[in-house]
This record gives C-alpha cells, sequence and structure tokens, in this order.
C-alpha cells in the first residue's frame, strides 16, 4: 500500500508569540536543522507523498528557503496561506475588523481546495518522533471509509515543560477505545513537590488533578478527505452564528478542530479510533525550551536514530 498517495497538513502559521519568534523554523539541529526537518525525514519514511503547509505571506521567502527548497525533491509540497480575511464572500465585510486567528478549524478549512487524498495534521513546532507518524500512515494507507477517523494520542507526563504551564486536550475514550470527546485543560503543570498534575478543566471550569499517564491531543489526526465537507459546513454555521453577536466576541471567537471532531462523533458522523503511542515528544512552547531540544536531538543523532544528513535517503 506503499504507492497509496497521502497528504500530511502542517500547521505552520503561528507567530510564536510566548517563543519570542518563528519556532516553525529555529535551528535545533547539530547542523542547524529545525523540528520539520525531523518530521519530514520520518514523515517520508513513513510513506507521506504529499506536504501541505499553512503558514502566512509575512514569512513565505524565509519559510521557502528553510524549509520547502530543501525538500520539494521528495514530497509534493502546496503552500496555503492563511489569513482572517480568508472567508467566503458573505462574511467578509462582516468580520472586516478581525485580527486574531480564527483556530485551528479555520488553519484546516483554508487547505480545502488542495486536499484530495486520505491526510494527517500536525503542528510545525512539535516534534512527534517516528513511531507516532507511522501509525498515522498506516491508517491512511489502508482502506477505511469517510465516517472514520485517528488520532495517535500522548501519555500526559511526556508533554509537559519544565519552563511553564502547557495547555492540552484531555482525551475522554469510550468503553470500546474510542474518542467521546476533547476537554481542553489549560495552566497544567507539574508540582515538583508533591509529583502531583492539575490544570483547569474547560468542560468543569475547575482546576483538575490528572494522571501522568492520562492520554492527551498534540494534534495528530488521521481524516478521509471526505472529512472536509463536514469542516466546510461546520464552520460556515459557525460564522452564520456569530455574526448576530456584540462585536468584542466577533473579534476574539475561535473554532476549533479538537470541539468539531467531538461535535461530529455526537452526532455519529464519525467515530475516532485513539492509539496511543510511546513516540517521544518535544514541542518548543517556550524560548527555555531550546536548549532541552538540541541536546535530546545531538543524543538521537549520535546513537543513529537520524542520519546526519536528514534529507539523503
Amino acid at each position: 500500500m506503499k504507492n497509496k498517495e497521502i497528504s500530511l497538513v502542517i500547521f505552520a502559521a503561528g507567530m510564536g508569540t510566548r517563543f519570542g519568534g518563528l519556532k516553525q523554523i529555529a535551528e535545533v539541529g547539530p547542523k542547524g536543522e529545525c523540528l520539520l526537518d525531523y518530521t519530514l525525514h520520518d514523515a517520508k519514511k513513513a510513506g507521506f507523498t504529499k506536504i501541505i503547509f499553512i503558514i502566512q505571506h509575512v514569512f513565505e521567502e524565509e519559510f521557502k528557503a528553510k524549509i520547502v527548497t530543501p525538500w520539494e525533491l521528495y514530497f509534493n509540497i502546496e503552500l496555503v496561506y492563511q489569513s482572517t480575511q480568508d472567508l467566503p464572500n458573505a462574511y467578509i465585510n462582516k468580520f472586516k475588523n478581525r485580527t486574531s486567528p480564527w483556530g485551528t478549524s479555520h488553519a484546516l478549512w483554508v487547505a480545502r481546495h488542495v486536499i484530495k487524498e486520505p491526510f494527517s495534521i500536525i503542528n510545525a513546532d512539535d516534534f512527534y518522533g517516528a513511531q507516532a507518524l507511522n501509525q498515522v500512515a498506516e491508517f491512511l494507507l489502508a482502506d477505511f471509509t469517510p465516517d472514520k477517523a485517528l488520532i495517535v494520542a500522548y501519555e500526559l507526563e511526556q508533554t509537559l515543560s519544565e519552563q511553564g504551564t502547557v495547555n492540552r486536550g484531555v482525551c475522554s475514550l469510550s468503553a470500546q477505545g474510542e474518542l467521546v470527546s476533547i476537554d481542553e485543560h489549560t495552566g497544567i503543570v507539574l508540582n515538583k513537590e508533591t509529583q502531583i498534575i492539575k490544570g483547569l478543566s474547560s468542560f468543569k471550569s475547575s482546576s483538575q488533578e490528572l494522571h501522568k499517564q492520562t492520554l492527551v491531543s498534540m494534534n495528530l489526526w488521521g481524516f478521509h478527505p471526505d472529512f472536509m465537507n463536514y469542516v466546510d459546513a461546520k464552520i460556515s454555521d459557525f460564522w452564520l452564528q456569530l455574526v448576530d453577536q456584540p462585536e468584542p466576541i466577533q473579534l476574539k471567537q475561535e473554532c476549533y478542530l479538537p470541539s468539531l471532531v467531538t461535535q461530529a462523533i455526537a452526532e455519529k458522523q464519525l467515530s475516532c479510533e485513539v492509539q496511543a503511542t510511546q513516540s517521544p515528544w518535544m514541542g518548543m512552547t517556550y524560548a527555555e525550551d531550546l536548549k532541552l531540544i538540541k541536546t535530546k536531538l545531538q543524543l538521537m543523532v549520535g546513537r543513529g536514530d537520524y542520519p546526519e544528513n536528514l534529507n539523503r535517503f
């Protein structure tokens, strides 16, 4: 099945407010590689054939030079540009004062014209590891119906930062092991003295203690291309309802992909398999995360997990 076309949609439009720069192209490898270089290396080996980058025009040239040019020999690469004014014509004048992003559902929606194959979604500033990308690739390469999806989830302990709090989507599973919902928890932090992890639940609006092995979403999904029809319909509903809201809400409210998936599951339009992974995860939330990531990658290269020249196969 390796000859089947599968796409990797990479959310790379963020400006890195807490990080203090473009995380997508921050140099972390021994030879100046960024996390995306390692992701693309793993994606190639897993069987992905097409890469769809969601970026902003403002850093297009820099991104092309650092990422697109070295990898365009190995993938069919599409660049899609996310803008707050990328809306259906009926809404362009309704939200002309909007400057903040519309959320992850919109980030996916802007790529609707180029998603033709089974596809996965990831973040540009996260390292997912070879095993995790192999898991989602195997799902996409198999025959599956449009109402099936996959989320590859990590244990919470694997995804914490020593530099400060993080936000994570906690997965709720059915007795059959399928995804029921995702509860966004903010301000998650490990108390080093008590070894207790706590975060503020969006569902319960209160601080909750979380187990270290709690499965969380790191935005690693697998979908059938027909899922884009559902995305298009629901984000249109989102804008339709937002039109009648006060301007402060219009300027800030976002449409998040986990909420949209949860809605699809509740409406029985989708069933989502959950696969836990033991793949190492690394992310750049804070500038201070760079040092630790560089150390870990140096060790991986040293023991042969990755070649010194990533784009040589």
